[in-house]
């Protein structure tokens, strides 16, 4: 947990690895009201306004990859019943107060939205002025911070493609998967299927209203019971699937375009035999050995434990090991 997930009340670590958190009380006592908090050496004060003011003075954060398209009151039916029963969040917002009133939210979008979606609510935030923080502990808190649920990967994706077209219109160079993978504190793998995924038909994402993992998403659309020619037409012009046969059931046929949609949004490329390298693709191996690769794709020779009976094995299994 990194040194801000622990000074920030509430946070604790979710199940979306090392570098994830959440901003909610699920552990600790909230502060009692009126009541700031230190961060740090900075100090956020609590403010308190009605949905209006809310509504005239918050933005999303740039850095916050959520996306406002799809908070609505389906998508915030988790809180905005308990927000309109108690007349507040019960866990605040926090955001950047700009110079001229404006507050940026870094955290707590979902929550800011729902009080803004109810009028007579009020809303609770921590804030600072723009000037107390730096960019590096705003991104920390805008991209690892958030309640109930994080961005689907589809927000992802078109926030990232977002931060790549703005370097290259300013003139640099196109960001690797590896250098957006370090700047967003994901793997290479979450950013290459975020992208991937803001491929999905336009038609697909109004289905659905909120795409959240491929998976579900595809299941989503595929329950609909107004499913019409008009989607299969779009998905056959995106995928390139045979059209529909006049004998073929219409659920033959969403099976079918389900597995089309599921292949093409698969989160590993099919590797090439070849790729493991001519040395290894012409060695005949011993029974037992293997070559393989590991999570960050590098090749590993796999040995059965059943082999590891010589003391020159057993070494050159520790030696692999030490690699």
């Amino acid at each position: 947990m990194s040194d801000l997930d622990d000074k920030l009340p509430g946070v604790y670590r979710s199940n979306r690895g090392a570098r994830g958190g959440s901003v909610m009380g699920r552990r600790g006592v909230p502060p009692k009201k009126g009541q700031g908090i230190n961060v740090g050496g900075v100090e956020w004060r609590e403010l308190i306004i009605d949905s209006k003011q809310a509504n005239e003075r918050c933005f999303k954060s740039p850095m916050n990859p959520r996306s406002t398209d799809f908070l609505n009151e389906e998508s915030l039916s988790d809180i905005i019943g308990g927000i309109r029963a108690a007349g507040e969040n019960d866990y605040h917002a926090y955001a950047v107060e700009h110079n001229d009133g404006k507050l940026e939210v870094l955290a707590g979008l979902r929550r800011t939205t729902a009080v803004q979606m109810s009028p007579g609510a009020k809303l609770k935030l921590f804030v600072v002025k723009e000037e107390e923080i730096d960019q590096q502990t705003k991104r920390k808190l805008a991209t690892t911070s958030d309640m109930y649920s994080e961005p689907s990967r589809f927000e992802w994706g078109l926030h990232i493609q977002k931060r790549i077209d703005q370097l290259v219109e300013s003139g640099e160079e196109e960001p690797s998967l590896e250098q957006l993978a370090q700047y967003y504190g994901r793997t290479k793998t979450f950013v290459q299927q975020a992208l991937r995924t803001i491929e999905i038909p336009e038609g697909l994402v109004k289905k659905v209203g909120h795409p959240d993992y491929l998976s579900k998403a595809v299941a989503n659309f595929f329950k609909e019971k107004d499913f019409s020619e008009e989607y299969c037409e779009e998905l056959i012009d995106d995928f390139e699937v045979p059209a529909r046969e006049n004998e073929q059931s219409l659920e033959a046929y969403k099976k079918l375009l389900t597995r089309v949609i599921k292949k093409h949004f698969s989160q590993e490329e099919p590797r090439q035999k070849e790729e493991l390298s001519s040395v290894w693709n012409e060695t005949k191996l011993k029974a037992g050995v293997r070559v393989a690769r590991d999570a960050q794709n590098n090749l590993v020779l796999k040995i059965s434990r059943d082999l590891l009976s010589s003391e020159l094995e057993q070494a050159l299994a520790e030696h692999l090991r030490k690699r």
